[in-house]
């Protein structure tokens, strides 16, 4: 709410409007980040009552490569500023991370003055590092012939892969599969049937088609000789999932990697404009939330790798 009345504030303003964030800039490095509903309300009403000659400016401290130490803090309001232009031509939505101190008042002071004067550059993202600006860019790459996933993985393994009953979890468990791993502790949001019905339920033409549809893929694998364990619910219930790796790693043997494949689409409203608070936190919580929790739970372990997937939407808007 407090979002809302800021931006209906501005209404009256006209001309260039520039809109400077420091809200991240304070507080210690972070290994982790919150979803800001109150900026992005106060973005969403800003968009809708004056949306020409609107620059936003989102100013980070040790965001990204090179920074050190190295901080999440503000990385979830960066990513919106990524995405923003490409849903609002002609806007302006800069993420400026320094290695300047939070405290050096001045200095910040010149370098967003800088940034502001640059507003015909269509840069999303900006870093300095000792004193150099860095744009970001893309660049085309010929990549080797690949030997797939059998060099990063140990066939005695186990392999933890959430939303790994569906989608692209699925298809990178079968991956794994076909390099050779044999143990896998699959992740969903849906809570499924035991292991010991799947037979009846696949050879029950009249039952659920969509249930039959996710058990085949499983029981395929099962039948290749894999070791499957199965939990459903939600990322965010750390207890659940505790006790789930817990007799994972009794009955499969220690966690060896982990892919975090888990998400949501964005529903009904996919338009930053249209979408709800409801809509942002469900997004949001198995790729923010989620991932902290599963993090948070495999402190203990000592995983090869750990996998996380994202739209190229989040690279190329």
């Amino acid at each position: 709410a407090d979002g809302v009345a800021a931006a209906r504030a501005l209404r009256s303003e006209t001309g260039e409007l520039f809109v400077f964030d420091l809200s991240d800039l304070g507080g210690p490095p972070s290994n982790s980040d919150h979803l800001p509903l109150g900026r992005i309300a106060f973005l969403q009403t800003l968009l809708r009552d004056r949306p020409d000659g609107l620059r936003l400016f989102h100013a980070t401290h040790g965001l990204g490569e090179g920074a050190e130490p190295p901080s999440l803090r503000g990385a979830a309001m960066a990513a919106l500023m990524r995405m923003l232009p490409a849903e609002h031509p002609g806007l302006v939505a800069r993420t400026v991370d320094a290695d300047t101190a939070p405290e050096n008042i001045e200095a910040w002071r010149e370098l967003l003055v800088g940034e502001a004067a640059r507003t015909a550059e269509p840069d999303s993202e900006i870093r300095y590092r000792d004193g150099e600006r860095l744009r970001p860019g893309l660049r085309a790459s010929l990549l080797a012939p690949s030997e797939g996933l059998a060099p990063f993985v140990v066939p005695d393994g186990t392999y933890v892969v959430t939303g790994g009953t569906r989608g692209i979890g699925l298809a990178l468990a079968q991956a794994l599969v076909a390099a050779g791993v044999r143990r896998l502790a699959l992740i969903g949001r849906t809570v499924l049937p035991p292991e010991s019905e799947w037979v009846g339920l696949l050879a029950d033409e009249r039952g659920d088609p969509a249930l039959r549809a996710k058990l085949a893929p499983l029981a395929a694998l099962r039948d290749a000789g894999v070791k499957i364990a199965l939990h459903g619910g939600a990322l965010t219930d750390g207890d659940a999932l505790a006790a789930f790796l817990a007799r994972v790693r009794t009955s499969l043997g220690p966690i060896a990697g982990v892919i975090h494949a888990a998400g949501l689409i964005g529903g009904e409203r996919p338009r930053f404009l249209d979408k709800l608070t409801d809509d942002f936190a469900a997004v949001a919580e198995p790729k923010v939330e989620g991932l902290d929790t599963l993090l948070d739970t495999l402190a203990g372990d000592s995983p090869g790798f750990v996998l996380l997937c994202s739209s190229i939407a989040s690279a190329v808007p």
